[in-house]
């Protein structure tokens, strides 16, 4: 009886996560706030009726990580690499790092003047809250114009990627010094040359499979090599942004264009499959993810006077930074790129990833964690407000032209 209630609780996740995608694209809510506000009331409710729910906060950290891949997978198959286009890829990497390091340097100097804590503790805690969370942004941008999608996509997967790599960086070495710097460019320089490789081995594995699992295989071996890299401490995600991308433009590369002995038309339609699993199994995970999410959230944590008020001064840093860079570096438009910013499952997984030496123990419960990306969430939804960055009033964007 229990395995088939588990089997309906289940369904009604997923068809519910299906209902809040309907609302989301009718009112430009993201469905990820309303996924996480479904698990708050599952919490509610389990407590009212007194139901002894299973310990579901451990299964955080592996949905988190099989989402960030699918997600970051899913975003980057999306992404076309022309010429054209080049001057969006470089100044969203630009944006990316620049508001990265800004709001994590902001973030660390707060922590360490109010919380009376060292500098490595202050900056490892400040990381997971100057991350952008692709998991959020990119669903939210699918709609926007073709110029703003392609820049905020980018810049929330180099943000993603760059959070991630400082992080491991910044656990791993108890002392910063030349050799510490010198070690981390040459490894980042071999894991470029890996995704690279790793990436047109793979896609010659898709097209040439003729098993009828082969999507699943490539799925597992990016899986496998991004584990095998986050255990050496490599930035491994990289691998899968490479992959994402040469996916898209694999007509552009040798060995994939038009030939007489390739079936471009065959491998087209396999591609696409691809991408639809990709997509299919990121909605999947991203579903459960943030219902757990919520389901794990400690409300009593958010209504602390020292976390309104530490986390309302995060808040307003996070997008003091992002609208400087915005008006006066880029002089463009500031809305609504500015409250596209939202901070979730990446800022999750960091979070739970803090060793517990370097952990803030008043920030244990996660309240800070919680406002922040709750609050970031709800200020995205005035990005919804206009419609002139929809795709139907199609502008090309001062922005992307830098």
């Amino acid at each position: 009886m229990q395995n088939y209630i588990a089997l309906i609780a289940f369904s009604m996740i997923v068809l519910i996560s299906h209902f809040f995608n309907l609302i989301s694209r009718i009112f430009r809510i993201p469905s990820v706030l309303l996924l996480i506000s479904f698990g708050i009331i599952l919490k509610f409710g389990s407590v009212y009726f007194e139901v002894d729910l299973l310990n579901v906060n451990k299964y955080l950290d592996l949905l988190g990580t099989i989402g960030l891949i699918l997600i970051v997978l899913e975003g980057a198959s999306d992404l076309k690499i022309t010429r054209h286009n080049f001057p969006i890829v470089r100044g969203s990497f630009s944006a990316a790092s620049v508001m990265l390091l800004t709001s994590i340097s902001a973030i660390a100097l707060l922590f360490h003047w109010w919380v009376k804590v060292d500098l490595r503790t202050a900056l490892v805690n400040a990381i997971p809250l100057g991350v952008i969370s692709s998991a959020i942004s990119i669903p939210t941008v699918i709609n926007f114009t073709k110029h703003k999608k392609e820049f905020l996509t980018y810049e929330s997967i180099f943000s993603d990627i760059l959070g991630i790599s400082l992080f491991n960086f910044m656990i791993i070495h108890s002392v910063l010094n030349l050799a510490c710097f010198t070690n981390s460019i040459f490894k980042l320089l071999v894991v470029i040359i890996i995704s690279i490789v790793g990436s047109y081995l793979l896609l010659l594995s898709l097209r040439n499979m003729k098993t009828q699992t082969k999507f699943f295989i490539v799925l597992s071996l990016l899986v496998l090599f991004y584990s095998v890299g986050q255990i050496f401490n490599l930035s491994s995600l990289l691998l899968v942004f490479t992959f994402g991308i040469l996916l898209n433009n694999s007509q552009n590369i040798i060995g994939f264009r038009n030939s007489k002995h390739v079936d471009q038309e065959k491998i087209d339609r396999g591609l696409e499959q691809f991408k639809s699993i990709v997509s299919e199994s990121a909605f999947l995970i991203r579903t459960f993810f943030f219902v757990i999410f919520g389901y794990s959230m400690n409300m009593v944590s958010l209504f602390d006077k020292n976390v309104l008020m530490l986390g309302t001064i995060i808040v307003v840093l996070l997008f003091l930074v992002r609208f400087l860079y915005l008006k006066f570096i880029l002089n463009s438009h500031v809305f609504p790129e500015i409250f596209i910013a939202p901070k979730g499952l990446v800022t999750i997984v960091l979070f739970y990833s803090i060793p517990k030496s370097l952990a803030i123990k008043s920030f244990s419960e996660g309240g800070i964690v919680f406002f922040v990306i709750l609050v970031t969430g709800l200020l995205m939804l005035m990005s919804g407000f206009s419609k002139k960055h929809l795709r139907s009033r199609v502008k090309r964007e001062v922005i992307l032209q830098v």
